[in-house]
């Protein structure tokens, strides 16, 4: 890979995530330090000291560069947010317009991921070319069943393929040329309340028909692990988390590989209390026998 091809990564983050974006990070670059140009935050409610240390761990230690770019949050005070997300979720569908216009691509990035091999492939999905030029993006398809869409076709899909945006390769000349960002957030504010999944619903609605699909092992969500073997990018998308203490998520482990590497490293998984530790921990059956005498003890002697 030649110095042209260096590739510019995007994150985009809240104070919640900003330990989680750090392992990610660490993950990625532990990986492809020699092919990345600059990796770009897209920020907001981080206080300013936290987020120069992670700045600072990243030149000193990789000597890769962080760009931090606050976003006002006026932009999204109107847009609604399912229950477990926030409305940080909404920053990418404002990139063409964040990120400087020399850049005509970038592999956008959840901040729950852990990467864990170089990432050269990415560059072979070419949007030049007639057709390709075309294309909005590449991501991993997210294999919806029928019945697991239908909601998001009442409001425009057509497309049998759902995406995943996790992790998107996307072709920012074109989103610039079509003014695909405000189209965008004037989709997201109409269509508010009949949104399921935010803002993935609005990038797959407005890129039907014009987007590619990568390798599945470039985006490894959770339905896919026991099928995808050599994950290049494992995507923790469900609710529960691999910092979370009841996760038994296949790779859990990985992430914490990362974090031990990172300024957090003396972080402990959350939700450690008793009663997660006897669910976690506490047989089955042993859990029957007591909820069985818990029962038979109210019923006979209180």
């Amino acid at each position: 890979m030649n110095e042209s091809e260096k590739i510019n990564i995007v994150f985009t983050i809240d104070n919640h995530y900003l330990k989680f974006f750090t392992v990610a990070a660490t993950s990625l670059v532990e990986h492809n330090s020699k092919i990345i140009d600059k990796i770009y935050v897209i920020y907001t409610n981080i206080q300013i000291k936290k987020l120069t240390k992670v700045v600072t761990y990243f030149d000193k230690k990789y000597q890769i560069k962080i760009i931090p770019i606050l976003i006002e949050m006026n932009h999204f005070e109107n847009l609604n947010v399912h229950e477990n997300y926030s409305l940080a979720v909404y920053y990418r569908l404002l990139l063409p317009d964040l990120l400087p216009k020399t850049i005509d691509k970038i592999l956008f990035l959840d901040s729950d991921i852990i990467v864990t091999s170089p990432l050269n492939n990415i560059v072979s999905y070419s949007f030049e070319g007639i057709d390709k030029e075309k294309l909005y993006v590449y991501a991993v398809d997210h294999s919806f069943t029928n019945e697991e869409i239908n909601d998001i076709r009442r409001i425009g899909l057509k497309s049998n393929i759902y995406y995943n945006a996790g992790v998107l390769w996307i072709n920012l000349k074109y989103w610039r040329s079509t003014n695909f960002s405000t189209k965008a957030m004037t989709f997201a504010l109409e269509n508010k309340f009949k949104l399921k999944w935010n803002d993935q619903d609005v990038l797959n609605i407005l890129t039907d028909g014009q987007f590619g699909l990568l390798d599945k092992r470039f985006n490894v969500i959770d339905r896919y692990t026991e099928s995808v073997d050599e994950p290049i990018i494992i995507h923790y998308n469900t609710f529960i988390k691999p910092w979370h203490f009841l996760s038994t998520h296949k790779y859990k482990s990985q992430y914490w590989k990362y974090l031990r590497k990172t300024p957090f490293y003396l972080s402990i998984p959350q939700g450690i209390t008793l009663s997660n530790i006897l669910r976690k921990y506490v047989p089955v059956f042993l859990k029957k026998y007591i909820s069985n005498f818990t029962k038979f003890h109210k019923k006979y002697f209180l």
